[in-house]
């Protein structure tokens, strides 16, 4: 059900990304809004698919274009002394690029190819790696969010990939997040489309835990 503007404000406002946005100048709870939206749609052609009767059609990724314009103009280590650097202008680039790693599954649902990420998920990791004792010190569901944006994208079996799923093994045992149910909340309560990204999200977790034995 798509959610009403009051039900998205309240939870962008609960997000720990909330902060951040608004130094990237992105209304999360617009974005929330349409990524209700989007869900309810993905959704409703999906379960169309069974009925001869109704007509099948993609949901509309146009509104995605000015979110990402906007991630791609705005870049937060920009004004940062390299030796000193801000530590929340560090999280915002890292948020910048977590949302636009997001974004790219809601556009691929939305009929829109093809969407490459390999070079954002390969600036995802390198960050993370070269600000590690930030993020370590970050709060933990985003740091597991961004972490899972970039597992979802990057090959398992490849360096960044394989970056990804230990650290995102690493946290989950020092949080003890230890079931499928745990993860998902914790990543509901960023930023989440279930319809675009359970499955996938369902199979890191599993290569998580598989590893993890």
């Amino acid at each position: 059900i798509w959610q009403d503007d009051l039900s998205c404000s309240t939870q962008s406002a609960r997000s720990p990304l909330y902060r951040y946005c608004a130094r990237l100048q992105i209304h999360l709870s617009d974005l929330f809004s349409s990524v209700s939206y989007v869900d309810d749609e993905i959704k409703h052609s999906r379960l169309a698919k069974w009925s001869r009767y109704q007509h099948v059609s993609m949901p509309n990724g146009d509104w995605t274009n000015s979110v990402i314009h906007q991630l791609l103009t705005i870049r937060p280590m920009r004004s940062c002394d390299p030796d000193t650097p801000d530590p929340e202008a560090l999280i915002a680039e890292a948020c910048r690029l977590g949302i636009l790693l997001f974004l790219a599954e809601i556009r691929r649902r939305c009929g829109i190819h093809p969407i490459r990420t390999t070079i954002l998920t390969e600036k995802l990791a390198a960050h993370l790696r070269m600000h590690s004792l930030i993020f370590q010190q970050t709060e933990q569901p985003l740091f597991l969010w961004l972490l899972m944006m970039g597992a979802v994208e990057a090959p398992p079996n490849r360096e960044t990939g394989v970056y990804f799923l230990q650290n995102m093994r690493f946290l989950m045992k020092q949080q003890q997040y230890n079931d499928w149910d745990a993860l998902l909340r914790i990543l509901r309560s960023v930023l989440w489309s279930n319809e675009a990204y359970a499955t996938r999200a369902e199979a890191v977790n599993m290569l998580v835990h598989a590893t993890s034995d």
